[in-house]
């Protein structure tokens, strides 16, 4: 729960809401909370800033959530 608001924090450094890892992150941990549609907004928005590239060492199922969107 911590985590993710550290990483709700993060998304108001500089930079932050541009920063893919950051979303990346906060998706997954909204995945693993069992908020799977807001999950889905910030894997989404990690692909959008980094492509799929970001996803390669990330488990599937994360990657599995945007898969219809794109």
């Amino acid at each position: 729960m911590l985590r993710k608001i550290f990483l709700f924090n993060a998304i108001n450094c500089p930079d932050g809401i541009e920063n893919p890892f950051i979303m990346l992150r906060l998706g997954e941990t909204l995945y693993e909370l069992g908020d799977v549609n807001k999950a889905k907004d910030y894997l989404l928005r990690a692909y959008i800033l980094e492509g799929y590239s970001i996803f390669e060492n990330e488990e599937e199922k994360y990657f599995d959530v945007i898969k219809s969107e794109i």
